[in-house]
Order: C-alpha cells, then structure tokens, then sequence
C-alpha cells in the first residue's frame, strides 16, 4: 500500500473511519498528562498528535516508522513540541529501552513479516508496569449490504497482497497470545467495528 504523501488522504481517511475507536480504546488504556508514549508505525502520525495532545506538555510521545515519506508528511503536519518523529523498523528502534509508559501500534502487526518480533522491541521499550496496546483489524469482518463488487474485489486483492507480501492479514486472531507470549498474564481485549451507511 502507499505510505508518505501518495498514501497521505488514505492514511487520513483510515483515521476518520477508525479514529474515534482509537481513541476510546486509548482512553480505556489508560492514557493520561505526563506519560512518555512511543507509536510504533505512525505513518503520517494522525495519532500521534492526539497523543501529544493527550499527554500534554508534562509528557512526550515518540512516532516511529520505516517510511521517511511519511515522516516528512507527519512532521510537517504536526505542531505540537513534545512530539519526535524517529526513521527505524518496528524490529529495532534504537530507542531506550524501558524507557516508555505505553507502546502503541495500530494496523502494524499485518504489514510486518515478524509480528512477534515487533511486539517483542514495543515490550522492551515498556518500563516496569509499562502498557503495550496494540489494535489490529479483523478483515474478513469487513461487510457492505446491499453486496457490492467492489467490495468483493477488495477482500480478493487484500488477501493476494498479504500473502505476496509473506504477512499475516488476519494477525488479529493471534494477537491476544502474541500479547500473553511478552510476560502479559492476563491481556484485555476490546473489539470495535466502525459503520457507515453514507459520506466517503
């Protein structure tokens, strides 16, 4: 898929249709003033933002991503000062280890060939008591009614890119034990499913 500024008004739009779960699920973490939060696969860092916002001016929040595309288009849009933008892979991001209260990611662990080795860098990442919160998409629960083609199409072309690609689309369904395999005895699980019957 297209990341930087060709992927930028998808990138957009995926927050507008999934950034009020996003949101929620992050206020149900626990996010709050004064926390060090890093965002692992921040693309064009529409949460991250909103995390800095968050954490105020007490706290800070690092974005991380492969992309220097996207990290130009986040930098550019982004205006708060306890923000960094960091080039790395999600396997190693050369930051300090245990030296954040959350580790975020949201639709990363489907683009990476090694989804257990990513979530192993955001648990090394996490001081003692440290949070790691993690949101995936389910695909195939995906639907539109009446059925359109279009929408056939996508899941068809989505499945062939993943499995091109050597990714798992479907690492949601491992995701909890993903968890549970870094030292989290007892993850929490939330489930969100966007719905839209008009606009874009």
């Amino acid at each position: 898929m297209a990341v930087g500024s060709a992927g930028a008004d998808r990138l957009a739009l995926l927050d507008r249709a999934y950034g009020p779960g996003t949101r929620r699920f992050l206020e149900d973490v626990g996010l709050a003033p004064g926390m060090r939060v890093v965002d692992v696969g921040c693309g064009i860092g529409s949460v991250t933002r909103w995390i800095a916002e968050c954490v105020g001016p007490s706290g800070s929040v690092i974005g991380v991503d492969r992309s220097a595309d996207s990290l130009r288009v986040a930098r550019e849009r982004t205006a708060h000062d306890n923000v960094e933008y960091v080039e790395a892979s999600a396997f190693a991001t050369g930051l300090p280890r245990g030296g954040f209260d959350l580790a975020f990611s949201r639709l990363l662990l489907k683009h990476v060939d090694r989804p257990e080795d990513a979530v192993a860098e955001m648990r090394a990442l996490l001081r003692p008591g440290g949070r790691i919160a993690c949101e995936e998409a389910v695909i195939e629960s995906s639907s539109c009614d009446p059925p359109a083609p279009a929408h056939q199409r996508l899941q068809e072309l989505s499945t062939q890119m993943f499995a091109r690609n050597g990714t798992d689309w479907q690492v949601a369904r491992r995701l909890y034990q993903l968890i549970v395999a870094q030292g989290f005895a007892q993850p929490r699980i939330s489930y969100h499913q966007p719905v839209y019957a008009r606009g874009e």
